[in-house]
């Protein structure tokens, strides 16, 4: 009887977990409210459709980089082609701003990751690989310089 229930039911209580899941992350980055309306910087992020790269935008770094060094840091969200270089692999830098701003969306990377892990968030791209893309900031920077 119970196996039966759940068919019913569709799974409607596993989904609603993973919904109020989701939304405890958005909350944690002011993405919604408490009552689950949709504040600026989640008008921001839908549009950005990346929850790290909306972190980046507010994050009032992308003045400090040249167009070049914003191109290739925007490549890393293209995780459509897999990346076949590791973040250790990666060595060209080209300022401190470049720097700065890698290692601030590595950091908030792990960051979200961490939180959906704490707040039971299941999925298969928990890992910086899956969710960032090495394979063509280089390329990019020295393609628009």
């Amino acid at each position: 009887m119970e196996k039966i229930n759940k068919v019913l039911s569709g799974g409607v209580g596993e989904k609603e977990l993973d919904f109020n899941t989701r939304n405890a992350v958005l909350m944690e980055y002011k993405i919604i409210d408490s009552d689950l309306n949709l504040l600026f910087k989640g008008k921001v992020a839908a549009k950005a459709t990346n929850l790290i790269l909306t972190e980046f935008f507010f994050s009032g770094m992308i003045s400090q980089l040249t167009d070049c060094e914003l191109l290739a840091l925007l490549s890393l969200f293209n995780v459509n082609e897999q990346a076949g270089k590791s973040v250790e692999e990666c060595a060209k830098q080209y300022s401190e701003a470049f720097t700065a701003a890698q290692n601030f969306i590595l950091k908030e990377t792990e960051k979200l990751i961490a939180l959906e892990t704490e707040k039971g968030v299941v999925g298969e791209d928990n890992t910086i690989e899956k969710r960032l893309n090495f394979k063509f900031y280089e390329i990019v920077y020295d393609w628009a310089d």
